[in-house]
Parts: structure tokens; C-alpha cells; sequence
């Protein structure tokens, strides 16, 4: 996703979270853009870990407000990804 603390050369597609989870052990970590409005579908597409950034500092509602409702919102998207 485009970022505002840097430029990103490539990105990926969020279907790479699922192959990932499908082929590896070793753990997911989705980094770049990732803000409330794309958190639920990086998780549900396999995402062990999000690395958010100004998605937090820059939320209008503020930094606090920003983690509930990320932290809500990957517990959707992990619900999603169990299928339930």
C-alpha cells in the first residue's frame, strides 16, 4: 500500500499472505500503508504480524484510538482467515 514515510519500488499483492501461510513456517509480517481500513484484510489474508507506522501517529482520532480499533479489526480479520 503506498506509504507516507517512504517510497516503495515494488509491492506486493495481499494474495502473497495467503501462499505464504500455505508454504512456509516461518511467520508473515505485512509493512507498508497499513492503516484501520486495510488491517481486517491483511489478516484474513494471512498476515502473522502488521507493522504499522503512521497508520497509528497519523489517525485522526489519535494513536490510542488507532490500536482499538486496529487491534479490532485483526481480530476480524483473523476470525475470517479461521472461517468462522
Amino acid at each position: 500500500y503506498p506509504s507516507a514515510t517512504k517510497d516503495a519500488e515494488t509491492r506486493a499483492e495481499p494474495d502473497i499472505l495467503s501462499i505464504w501461510q500455505e508454504t512456509m513456517q516461518t511467520p508473515s509480517v505485512a509493512i507498508g500503508g497499513i492503516t484501520v481500513e486495510n488491517a481486517l484484510g491483511l489478516a484474513a489474508a494471512g498476515a502473522d504480524f502488521l507493522c504499522v507506522g503512521s497508520g497509528v501517529w497519523s489517525h485522526p482520532a489519535g494513536p490510542a484510538a488507532a490500536v482499538r480499533l486496529l487491534n479490532a479489526q485483526i481480530e476480524q480479520g483473523l476470525a475470517v482467515r479461521a472461517g468462522l
